[in-house]
């Protein structure tokens, strides 16, 4: 009797295995989060207001800020001075940003430098090109697009940025 027990512990014990063996194959293990690293970079000589920094995982959404994935914003009076000298031989402003936890997929950056702390993104006439710093996940020569910018950060992955900060008006 003690041995039917056993075997039917047993053979009860290897079935609830093997479905969950089945069950984690068909239905895919967890994604591994990835990490992403940036730095914003090339805020001199612009040092007052605000960094803010978009996250987008849609082309649908790219640049419309209150429907970014993530925001983040960053005083540049409290930024670290870096030794690093830029082309002038100044020292140049840094901001690093380190993002956790995020799902594998596509994404865009944009960082708008908020000189007056308006809150927004001050433009030429209201629509035109930027009249505050702006800087991208990739660097483009003329108005972002997500196309333009977009990037893939894998299962696991541990991906850096380097983001610039351009001024059209200096």
């Amino acid at each position: 009797m003690k041995k039917s027990i056993i075997v039917v512990l047993a053979v009860f014990l290897m079935t609830t295995l093997m479905s969950s063996l089945v069950l984690a194959q068909e239905t895919g293990a967890a994604a591994k989060p990835a990490t992403l690293s940036m730095s914003v970079h090339s805020f001199l000589p612009h040092l007052g207001g605000t960094a803010r920094m978009y996250v987008f995982d849609s082309k649908e959404t790219f640049n419309e800020f209150d429907k970014a994935i993530i925001k983040k914003t960053a005083k540049i009076s409290g930024l670290k001075l870096m030794k690093s000298k830029t082309e002038k031989g100044e020292n140049q402003a840094m901001w690093w940003v380190v993002l956790n936890d995020l799902k594998p997929g596509t994404y865009a950056v944009s960082v708008v430098h908020d000189e007056n702390n308006d809150g927004k993104m001050n433009q030429v006439m209201g629509f035109g090109p930027p009249k505050e710093g702006v800087g991208t996940s990739r660097p483009v020569s003329a108005i972002p697009s997500w196309k333009k910018v977009k990037f893939d950060i894998k299962e696991g992955e541990q991906k850096k940025l380097s983001i610039k900060m351009v001024y059209l008006f200096d």
